[in-house]
């Protein structure tokens, strides 16, 4: 039986929404708190708001001034797709700026702006890193069961594994000049390969986070 309001520092709120009855019926009753009650709960009870009518309310703790509607809280947490999906976009983006460094020195060897030993020293520190992000990132992958990224990335992992054991992955300072259009060209291959990748595990990530939020 709903209570004219005490004037009180603490209320329970009683409301319903206009699915649950209809608007004659709406009603806001107040009751007094018990002290010892420290957090919010929510419960359902049945209360009659006319004669043979019985509606379903549902039942809020407000320990500030008293609202007449509370609104639930909703928190959204990243599932673990997402959240691998946002460290591929991370390592893509990486990957990216690498392959941009190497296509600008190989410039810079076109253009006489640098030693051929110079550069073979600069670019073959980059290369097993290089290879062995994208190998990592592959890995989880798999272990995560992304098989479309997975067979994606499965290609360049293969040839890059190649390269290591034929040991031609390293640059040659006198070999450079014979080999740079080759270099050129699959500098700008991976290059493109990476761009792909990053909108498509961008892609992905914002579709985890909207299946996570639904």
């Amino acid at each position: 039986m709903p209570l004219s309001p005490p004037r009180l520092d603490r209320y329970l709120c009683l409301h319903t929404t206009p699915r649950q009855c209809n608007r004659n019926s709406l009603l806001i009753a107040f009751v007094r708190v018990r002290e010892h009650t420290s957090e919010t709960a929510f419960r359902h009870i049945k209360v009659r708001t006319s004669p043979g009518v019985s509606t379903d309310w549902r039942i809020a703790l407000c320990l500030d001034p008293p609202v007449p509607l509370l609104k639930p809280r909703y928190t959204t947490t990243m599932s673990a797709a997402g959240w691998l999906f946002l460290f591929a976009v991370l390592m893509a983006a990486g990957l990216l700026f690498c392959m941009v460094f190497f296509i600008i020195m190989f410039s810079d060897l076109e253009c006489d702006y640098i030693n051929p030993i110079d550069l073979c020293n600069k670019l073959n520190q980059f290369v097993l890193p290089e290879n062995i992000a994208h190998a990592f990132l592959a890995t989880l992958f798999l272990l995560g069961g992304q098989w479309t990224a997975l067979l994606l990335n499965l290609p360049l992992v293969v040839y890059n594994l190649n390269k290591i054991r034929s040991k031609n992955h390293m640059y040659d300072a006198t070999e450079i000049f014979r080999t740079l259009p080759a270099h050129k060209k699959e500098s700008f291959i991976k290059l493109g390969f990476y761009l792909l990748c990053f909108f498509y595990y961008l892609y992905r990530m914002i579709v985890a986070l909207i299946a996570e939020s639904e």
